[in-house]
């Protein structure tokens, strides 16, 4: 049969049902030596993902993944029936794995703007000379001016949190829930995703971090709770030293996350798909059983056995990239099945397959197996949405240090950033927070950090 004409035949509505079997084995076949070759290229990158100075970086929560992950391919080799769910769960404690470390760099970017407004305190360095507010402000419209339109948004996004806040909680909950206005036009999903970006800005899930995440968390409230007035330069010198540990535990676990995950997604593919039982898939799946082996090998055996494989996936980028081509060619063919709405039973469960591999494979390495449904947003649930976060906000904001607070405030401008309906009222706002700022040492520290960011803008 040629696959190519009944896959144009499809395309132009002409194809034939009883020609769908013929096209799904071949469209199988070709996602999963696609699977295959990607699982072999991610599971090596796995191996390798973690340099030897990095690896004491990596928490238990995170290596426990590995293993797991070889437990699945075993299961998988052995043809285990009900895989796909069980398999999904465990890609579901990845995915929420990988959140702890995103919140967890939210919360190292509160601390880290708290630390550096007072490290001038410790340090030297003073405002440029000839320095003022309003030449300053002027200098950022001056660059905002001159940042191509389509990069202006991104400009003041990154510039605002770096101004000195100066406004008090109330008025700060006030914008706040003035800005929230633009997802009145959003579904429900999209909306309370926002609010958990916003609500890790705040820090609130700070207090549900366990196990090996938890020594974040004390610090994190040990930094809350300081009074920065008071602080001294060996405190806010262990301070940075403890910060910069953090920093390397979040990009070496993140870093080796997405790796699991994308093998994950790999794998997860491949057992959608079943084993296939050709010669080509017996070949296939041997070098990804040589590939796993490597996990039990160390140094030179270890180097040697990846070189092997790698040896053997040489031959393959060829196919890789006529399989990506093929694989580009059954998204057309799947959007045509899709847009036919067939009841047939067979097509849809056709398309379903195919979304979510194309979806595991071809997306974000953490995006959902199906989309979620759209869930309208109605006034009320947006009023009570808005009103339960705006309290939990009041509540993270109250009782903290007054620089930390406004570090808080800061990160969630980074999200909700002003709305400027001209580029005067941006230069007044800078203005304004600049000379409302008396602190020589914070302001110092915010024209240095504006200043670079300028300069890449430039």
């Amino acid at each position: 049969m040629d696959v190519h004409r009944l896959i144009r035949d499809i395309v132009s509505k002409r194809g034939r049902a009883e020609d769908l079997p013929a096209l799904r084995a071949y469209a199988e076949g070709i996602l999963r030596r696609r699977g295959f070759i990607m699982l072999a290229f991610s599971v090596i990158s796995v191996l390798d993902g973690v340099p030897e100075d990095e690896e004491p970086a990596l928490l238990p929560e995170t290596k426990a993944f590995v293993p797991a992950l070889r437990g699945f391919y075993a299961r998988y080799m052995e043809g285990e029936e009900g895989l796909f769910g069980v398999f999904s769960d465990f890609r579901k404690e990845l995915i929420r794995c990988a959140e702890s470390f995103q919140t967890l760099s939210e919360l190292y970017k509160t601390q880290e703007y708290a630390l550096n407004r007072v490290e001038y305190r410790f340090r030297e360095g003073s405002l440029p000379d000839g320095y003022s507010d309003a030449s300053f402000s002027q200098r950022l419209l001056s660059v905002l001016a001159n940042v191509p339109q389509d990069r202006q948004g991104v400009f003041i996004a990154e510039t605002v949190p770096e101004l000195p806040v100066r406004i008090t909680k109330n008025r700060f909950l006030e914008q706040v829930g003035e800005r929230l206005t633009v997802y009145k036009a959003s579904d429900r999903n999209a909306y309370e995703e926002a609010l958990s970006s916003l609500s890790d800005a705040l820090g609130l899930p700070a207090a549900g971090f366990t196990g090996s995440l938890s020594r974040y968390a004390a610090l994190y409230d040990e930094m809350k709770n300081l009074r920065y007035a008071e602080l001294t330069a060996e405190d806010h010198g262990r301070l940075r030293g403890l910060l910069d540990e953090e920093s390397g535990v979040i990009s070496a676990n993140t870093d080796y996350l997405q790796l699991i995950q994308r093998a994950a997604n790999e794998l997860l593919s491949l057992i959608l798909l079943g084993k296939g039982e050709d010669e080509e898939s017996r070949l296939e799946k041997e070098l990804i059983r040589d590939t796993f082996s490597a996990f039990d090998l160390k140094g030179e055996e270890r180097e040697a056995c990846l070189r092997d494989v790698l040896s053997r996936c040489g031959g393959l980028e060829n196919d890789e990239e006529d399989l990506r081509d093929r694989t580009d060619e059954l998204r057309t063919v799947y959007s045509h099945l899709e847009n036919e709405n067939s009841p047939d039973p067979f097509v849809s469960d056709l398309c379903s397959r195919w979304e979510t591999v194309l979806r595991l494979t071809g997306g974000s390495l953490y995006a959902p197996l199906s989309e979620p449904e759209a869930v309208p947003l109605t006034e009320a649930d947006f009023k009570e949405l808005t009103e339960a976060f705006l309290e939990k906000a009041d509540l993270a904001l109250s009782g903290t240090d007054r620089l930390f607070r406004r570090a808080l405030m800061s990160r969630v401008f980074s999200i909700l950033p002003p709305r400027f309906r001209s580029a005067e009222e941006y230069e007044n706002y800078a203005l304004s927070a600049l000379t409302a700022c008396t602190d020589a040492a914070e302001k110092t520290g915010a024209v240095e950090v504006l200043t670079k960011l300028m300069g890449a803008f430039s």
